[in-house]
């Protein structure tokens, strides 16, 4: 079965391949690098870092890989926005986890033409927590979510979806460095601890179709790396002039900031 078809029956696709191992390796070497550069800063909630390819060009770069694009270019048309990135960095034995959730339930947006790649820098494992799903449920619309706030959740509100039992229908979703999965903005994802003595790393980038809203804001935030956008429904975000200028530290601060209004509405 293509992609197209997969995904829609499934609402995720995995593995993909975007670039090899040595190529993750260098860019897992950049996100130390400007991490430590930027103690100074909030680069994001909880233990994320959020939105990094407004300031770091090597994310620009991978938001932009022509692999991850034709993937979701098949499923989203031609014309794409990124919406937001993340990066989750579980630690050596780490306790952070990330709580069953749907991603759209929290961004705003007025519908599910969304889909996410979370791009592995690092191999990841059912040992060091990689992401688990629930198939075939983002059939069953949007569910209602607990904030629990509890402690080592990555999540913005350690928000977890209202649903007992469901880990007997999981499936895991183990990548090696450099591939990526797909998935649906409405599935049921979590991840666990990291029980290993090696990082966990991963990238998670939000595409979205030009012709999506924001609906909890007056003005949103998005970056166009392929085709069209004929709609003008999001204020276009340059990509970064280089990493950690003042004034992509600016930006992101604010997008960050307005952001969060919707995320803890």
């Amino acid at each position: 079965m293509d992609i197209f078809h997969y995904f829609n029956e499934k609402g995720y696709y995995f593995p993909l391949t975007a670039f090899s191992e040595d190529r993750a390796k260098y860019y897992t070497e950049c996100l130390f690098k400007l991490k430590e550069k930027s103690k100074n800063i909030t680069l994001g909630n909880n233990a994320q870092i959020n939105l990094p390819h407004i300031l770091f060009s090597f994310v620009d770069e991978i938001i932009r890989n022509k692999i991850i694009l034709d993937s979701i270019e098949t499923i989203l048309g031609s014309n794409l926005l990124v919406h937001g990135t993340s990066f989750f960095i579980k630690s050596p034995n780490s306790k952070t986890f990330i709580s069953w959730h749907q991603d759209l339930r929290y961004w705003g947006l007025d519908k599910d033409k969304e889909v996410t790649a979370w791009v592995a820098l690092t191999k990841v494992s059912k040992e060091n927590g990689c992401m688990r799903f629930i198939p075939e449920s983002h059939k069953n619309g949007m569910k209602n979510h607990k904030d629990t706030y509890k402690e080592n959740n990555f999540l913005t509100r350690g928000q977890e979806v209202d649903v007992k039992n469901i880990e007997k229908d999981q499936i895991f979703v183990p990548l090696l460095p450099g591939q990526f999965s797909l998935h649906h903005g409405k599935i049921l994802h979590s991840s666990g601890q990291n029980n290993t003595n090696q990082y966990r790393i991963g990238l998670s980038i939000n595409y979205i179709s030009t012709d999506m809203k924001q609906i909890e804001m007056k003005k949103d935030y998005a970056t166009l790396v392929r085709g069209k956008d004929n709609f003008n429904n999001f204020e276009l975000v340059d990509p970064p002039n280089h990493d950690l200028s003042s004034e992509s530290i600016k930006l992101h601060q604010y997008i960050l900031n307005e952001q969060n209004k919707v995320f803890y509405k």
